[in-house]
């Protein structure tokens, strides 16, 4: 099975500033139901070399990190339907091997964000006309400053970035946000400490992270997105790296023996 990631620069010509229909991609309200016990991935590479992962919003493609050799590669496993075993490929972004990692994709899944380290750490990304199409080639995200980011997650929309922002033993979790999808980002302001590898929920009413050395996953919520999140409250005993699925009824965290995913039933609106 192979996947052309390359070509179709028309998708450039796309209005960034819309969706094509929000209300097929608005957020539910989540923060109340809880996630089941993690259920594991078939490994692809073997162990905890698996990292990084992100469910497409219907759930069928799964992007991931691996560095089995040293350097950091991202690949696509895909599935023609849930339930099915995932296919995996190495994905080609064009750009420079061994150093693209914490993939982040909008609810249209239109648009994949990633980390790509060079000389300095930065966030890059690639759109698509829609699903069934391959992506563009990879541009800067602009606005994020001249800081080394560890890992994104971007919002369904496209307008607001959570990223974590690694110097040396220090990690510290910042915001920003767009007036338009193809805007650079701005306001750039910090919200907690010792925080890494954040993913936040559709409605943005959670946040789930690990801390600095440990494999442990923490929670925060809120009542409302422009509120500050409330204390800290332990989730996982291991599970890293984690993701929230743009449909926020799946979370995919690495684990010793893979990739694992928890899932929960969210309310209908």
């Amino acid at each position: 099975m192979a996947l052309a990631l390359v070509g179709c620069n028309q998708v450039y010509g796309l209005d960034g500033t819309t969706l094509d229909d929000p209300s097929d991609f608005e957020p539910k309200d989540c923060s109340a139901v809880r996630f089941n016990a993690p259920m594991p991935i078939a490994e692809f590479a073997g162990g905890d070399t698996e990292f990084d992962p992100q469910l497409s919003p219907d759930g069928n493609e799964l992007w991931y990190v691996t560095n089995p050799n040293g350097p950091y590669e991202m690949f696509l496993a895909t599935r023609p339907a849930a339930g099915m075993p995932f296919v995996t490929m190495k994905a080609n972004l064009t750009v420079e091997a061994g150093v693209n990692k914490d993939p982040s994709m909008t609810a249209d899944g239109r648009r994949l964000m990633f980390v790509h380290i060079a000389s300095d750490s930065f966030v890059m990304e690639v759109l698509r006309d829609d699903v069934a199409s391959p992506f563009g080639l990879p541009r800067i995200v602009a606005g994020l400053g001249n800081r080394p980011i560890g890992a994104i997650d971007v919002s369904w929309d496209g307008l607001r970035i959570y990223y974590h922002e690694e110097n040396g033993t220090i990690h510290t979790l910042w915001f920003a946000s767009r007036p338009t999808r193809d805007a650079p980002f701005e306001g750039n302001r910090m919200l907690f400490e010792d925080v890494m590898f954040p993913t936040v929920s559709a409605d943005e009413l959670e946040i789930y992270y690990n801390r600095y050395g440990s494999a442990r996953l923490y929670r925060r919520v809120r009542a409302n997105k422009d509120d500050p999140f409330g204390p800290e409250e332990f989730i996982l005993d291991e599970g890293t790296d984690p993701d929230i699925a743009p449909s926020s009824n799946q979370l995919v965290v690495g684990r010793a023996q893979g990739l694992a995913i928890l899932e929960r039933v969210c309310p209908m609106k």
